[in-house]
């Protein structure tokens, strides 16, 4: 090999040093980059209907005669089916249960093995400068601050579910139905008046116990039958629905006793159904909260700040503005608050 291909030979072997050293440094930089993350949230919500139904209509008879007992038990179940079979439901649909290396030349002369030489070590040097100068910033990279930046926001609900409940007692089974059922025409009647809407109410069915015919019945009970039903108001008209549970009065004054056992006596419950729509807003402001205070420290301590390495959402409490640290659906307006944790880069 003769003079000019050699010292072309050390130069790129110098070269490749070089490269390879500079290739290292940079791979630490980004081997510590790769561990930038965010971690964030999705919530999503759907109001769907049921697509079936599974309606268990439960009977009871008491008294001194084993057999009355039964066939008053067997008369009921066939009133049942003939019942459901008059509403239209089929056999199939309906169930009756029973009771129970590089390598160069010797011959090279003095000047071009110096020349080669000197190739060859200012491709390592270059490469140990790239590597020391990769280390330094893998290690200036663990430099970071950690801040929480936090956002509150007081907002109206945007949903009211409102469940009116009512009871009657009496001795009389046909009575204690029948009062029931003027009940509920009644207070269907007050929430029609109100401005509500058919689509915006929903009347469940009504009940009554035999307190004689339960297991392990008490025979001192003042009266034998007991029943309750329920009317819900499902809408979005939230102040209509405040301004209605504060109008209540004509409907006791009418004897209908509203509420009972806790049922429906707290009121309406509000909802905040908007939340998608609110969530970015309040996640942006406690970003720029913390990203300000982020830059605050590290004017402080003398550095810059750097990229966001990680951070984490936090999770947004629902409160409500009467001072409870929880929200029970009472309050109409609602307070948000989160504290979202980021994590910077400081240079």
């Amino acid at each position: 090999m003769n003079t000019l291909s050699r010292l072309i030979a050390a130069l790129l072997v110098g070269a490749g040093i070089a490269v390879a050293g500079y290739s290292v440094s940079q791979g630490l930089e980004r081997f510590r980059m790769s561990d930038r993350s965010v971690t964030v949230k999705g919530l999503a919500e759907k109001d769907v209907e049921s697509d079936f139904a599974i309606w268990t209509l439960s009977f009871r008879r008491a008294g001194n005669e084993f057999g009355t007992v039964q066939q008053a038990l067997a008369a009921d179940r066939e009133k049942v089916l003939a019942f459901l079979k008059e509403r239209g439901f089929t056999d199939s649909e309906l169930e009756a249960r029973p009771a129970p290396p590089f390598s160069g030349s010797t011959n090279m002369n003095t000047l071009s093995r110096l020349i080669a030489a000197l190739l060859v070590g200012a491709g390592i040097a270059v490469a140990g400068f790239s590597v020391s100068q990769g280390l330094e910033r893998f290690r200036m990279s663990d430099r970071s601050v950690t801040v929480k930046g936090l956002a509150e926001k007081d907002v109206e609900s945007d949903f009211a579910i409102w469940t009116l409940s009512f009871r009657r007692a009496g001795n009389e089974f046909g009575t204690v139905q029948q009062a029931l059922a003027a009940d509920r025409e009644k207070v269907l009647a007050f929430l029609k008046e109100r401005g509500f809407t058919d689509t915006e109410l929903e009347a469940r069915p009504l009940q009554v116990q035999d307190l004689m015919a339960r297991d392990y019945a008490q025979g001192n009970v003042p009266f034998r039958f007991n029943g309750s039903g329920q009317v819900l108001v499902k809408t979005s008209r939230v102040a209509d629905v405040a301004s209605a549970a504060l109008a209540v009065d004509p409907l006791i004054q009418g004897g209908i006793q509203l509420g009972g056992d806790g049922e429906g006596a707290s009121g309406p419950r509000y909802q905040l159904r908007g939340f998608n729509d609110i969530k970015a807003p309040l996640l942006a402001e406690a970003t720029r909260n913390a990203r300000e205070q982020a830059d605050k420290f590290a004017a402080e301590a003398g550095a810059s700040l750097g990229p966001l390495k990680n951070a984490n959402q936090g999770a947004i409490r629902i409160t409500g503005t009467d001072g409870n640290d929880f929200d029970d659906g009472s309050s109409r307006s609602k307070r948000l608050r989160v504290v979202s944790t980021f994590e910077y880069e400081l240079r």
